[in-house]
């Protein structure tokens, strides 16, 4: 039996604030709801955006208006064009953003207030003041930068813009030198003895979490150099050996390369690892070429995500070195991540394998390291095989157990782990002259643990998984059951009525 409220709409209004002239205007342009229930479960509602779109109605509070007839009141005889050199901020049916300088000032007052502004920010910075500390100097360094060109070790790292490059100019970023427009010369920032931010290895941490947090990174671990740990770079990446400085007798304190080899500097010994999270729902297209897109998605988040960390540990005055000259998935399993799963990728306890990529800083900024994680996720495959099952290339092992057995050169050596056949695996997720452009994604839209945070009924399931393996083939079945893991229309991807939102990437990621 349902109980309803028992504020009345008149009572309720009072409440808030409106006597009975707000009243009668209210009831005027409001349906009639009988209490408060009936206005909460009345439709409509500002969360239900993707709905909106795809052709619900919009909440009963907002109306709609006639074409070119906004609320700010137009006069279209007086309009007219406005040359983009005078600038402008206002919003609606103003100009786009002009120059951050009116075209009407000097050079000389332009270089002025450039000067005055980077001299407040280097007095916020040198002053440890909050919001203009060195800490807040690189967030808003890392919020204004993009990738220039695929940055390995440091090199050809970015581009930035405004006051943010001005000071950030001589700061090291590899061995690469950002010279922005508007730096002033006498405010370059080799000249001006910055103080490097200080912390504990615990708070650095802490600190690169909510930086990476704000920017869609939100699991970071880290690591230290230890003997293990330098047998994870890879040997050799775009015909070039991975070299420490220590191995070739030198002592360097920046990334450098030459046509041969990439020196890493042995003073870097911190790795902080972030966590990309993708948008699972084009997994479930099967091969098709919309079966990629999520991924790919993810990869093109890669390098902007790399970048910022970079920067932003830059700004803070510390050396780093960036690239895809290491194994990202052995990384985050290392830095607790995740575990390492059947189909020989990391599975996230919170996002599954619906993770792109776990993007590495090698740094000597001293982080706290972050031991690797037990969710019951690697016993888990040892009884699922579900990514098995649903591979169209075979590539994936369906023994019960792993082996220390590799199935060619592909294979890193030293995992006892199911190692997978890239050979066949290959032609289906994709290489040049692949069969189906680099599109299949089974493995991990099929994964158990790919599900969204809706049911309170999988965190229980991972729970249970985690404490104990009894139930894991019951899950198994479960989820078969249930129909999780599923192949999607294709066609139902253009359908904008199915289009729900995806808490892992965004607002209408996925059809329901």
């Amino acid at each position: 039996m349902k109980t309803h409220s028992t504020v009345s709409r008149r009572e309720f209004m009072k409440a808030i604030g409106l006597g009975a002239a707000g009243v009668g205007a209210a009831a005027a342009s409001a349906p009639v709801f009988h209490d408060l229930d009936e206005l909460s479960s009345s439709g409509g509602s500002s969360n239900n955006i993707a709905g909106i779109q795809g052709g619900a109605k919009l909440p009963w509070w907002i109306k709609k208006r006639d074409h070119y007839n906004p609320t700010v009141e137009v006069d279209w005889d007086l309009r007219k064009r406005l040359d983009f050199k005078h600038g402008g901020y206002a919003g609606g049916v103003a100009p786009l953003p002009g120059p951050s300088t009116n075209v009407d000032y000097t050079p000389e007052q332009e270089d002025e207030l450039v000067r005055s502004r980077l001299i407040g920010i280097y007095n916020g910075i040198k002053n440890n003041m909050p919001g203009d500390s060195r800490r807040d100097y690189a967030m808003d360094s890392a919020t204004g930068v993009c990738p220039s060109s695929p940055p390995l070790a440091g090199l050809d790292m970015a581009s930035f813009s405004g006051t943010r490059g001005a000071l950030i100019g001589n700061l090291n970023l590899g061995n690469k030198i950002i010279t922005p427009a508007m730096a002033m010369s006498s405010l370059n920032a080799a000249d001006l003895d910055l103080p490097r931010y200080e912390g504990t290895p615990e708070e650095n941490l802490n600190m690169l979490r909510r930086m990476a947090s704000f920017f869609g990174m939100p699991i970071v671990g880290a690591l230290e150099m230890t003997p293990e740990l330098k047998k994870i770079p890879y040997n050799t990446l775009q015909n070039r050996r991975i070299v420490w400085d220590d191995e070739i007798g030198e002592t360097i304190e920046k990334p450098y390369r030459n046509d041969e080899i990439t020196v890493l500097p042995r003073s870097l010994r911190w790795v902080a690892v972030a966590q990309i999270p993708q948008s699972g729902c084009s997994n479930k297209y099967g091969t098709t070429l919309l079966g990629g897109i999520s991924s790919n998605l993810g990869y093109s988040d890669e390098p902007l995500g790399e970048c910022r960390m970079s920067t932003f540990i830059a700004s803070l005055g510390y050396n780093q070195a960036i690239g895809q000259f290491c194994s990202n998935p052995g990384l985050g399993i290392l830095a607790g991540l995740g575990e390492l799963g059947r189909h020989d990728y990391l599975v996230s306890p919170f996002f599954g394998s619906h993770v792109r990529f776990s993007i590495f800083i090698f740094t000597d900024l001293p982080l706290t390291p972050t031991p690797p994680i037990d969710a019951g996720i690697w016993k888990f495959c040892h009884t699922c095989k579900k990514c098995a099952d649903t591979c169209p290339g075979e590539s994936i092992s369906k023994e019960s157990k792993p082996t220390w057995d590799i199935t060619g050169k592909w294979n890193g050596y030293g995992n006892n782990s199911w190692h997978i056949r890239y050979d066949r695996c290959l032609p289906w997720r994709g290489t040049p002259g692949g069969l189906h452009a680099g599109s299949c994604r089974n493995c991990m839209g099929t994964c158990v643990f790919s599900k969204k945070p809706f049911a309170s009924i999988h965190e229980i399931i991972k729970m249970t998984s985690a404490t104990t393996s009894a139930f894991n083939g019951f899950f198994r079945v479960m989820d078969d059951f249930f129909d999780y893991g599923r192949h999607f229309d294709p066609k139902d991807f253009w359908d904008i009525s199915k289009m729900g939102n995806d808490p892992f990437n965004g607002y209408g990621a996925c059809v329901q």
